[in-house]
């Protein structure tokens, strides 16, 4: 079941400018599935790490900025 904590947290959540973690990863897990079965490897790896940052090292609740390391750069 959804907790919502705020009335902004629910805003953020009909307008769609928020994504659940989980929902997140499941979409990178499946792209890069679907990029290692067509031999594109090197794309794939982005996706994977992308996924690992998320599940490992991201903290829930802090903005997400681009750094390259999360996507293997």
């Amino acid at each position: 079941m959804l907790k919502v904590k705020s009335p902004s947290e629910i805003n953020r959540m009909i307008n769609g400018s928020s994504v659940p973690v989980h929902v997140l990863v499941r979409f990178l897990r499946d792209a890069q599935k679907a990029l290692e079965s067509r031999k594109e490897e090197d794309s794939a790896l982005r996706f994977e790490c992308f996924a690992d940052y998320l599940e490992q090292d991201h903290k829930p609740g802090v903005r997400l900025d681009f750094k390259g390391y999360v996507i293997g750069l």
